[in-house]
């Protein structure tokens, strides 16, 4: 929802931090569904 990423800069972030946004992004979206 908030974060949008082009695969080169995923390629440059670290797991930890690709979860992190993954499970924000998902917050977010479930939220809006609601």
């Amino acid at each position: 929802a908030l974060f949008k990423f082009d695969y080169q800069d995923i390629q440059e972030v670290k797991p930890k931090e690709i979860i992190a946004i993954n499970l924000i992004d998902k917050g977010m979206y479930l939220r809006v569904s609601q």
